[in-house]
């Protein structure tokens, strides 16, 4: 959130090294506000719904 590697409760780079170790996984940066990007604000940004229709759908 606002440029500060994390959203304040999951660092970037933790979530970049797991994503490596699944092949198949794709990483997708949410960038803002604690209101679209704070992990537990995830499931009610339309960003995140987008991309997972696209992800299971396409």
């Amino acid at each position: 959130m606002w440029g500060t590697r994390s959203d304040w409760q999951v660092p970037l780079a933790s979530v970049q090294h797991f994503a490596k170790t699944i092949p198949q996984a794709k990483l997708i940066t949410i960038t803002g506000s604690p209101l679209t990007a704070y992990h537990s604000a995830l499931h009610q940004n339309p960003q995140v719904d987008r991309d997972i229709a696209q992800f299971l759908f396409h």
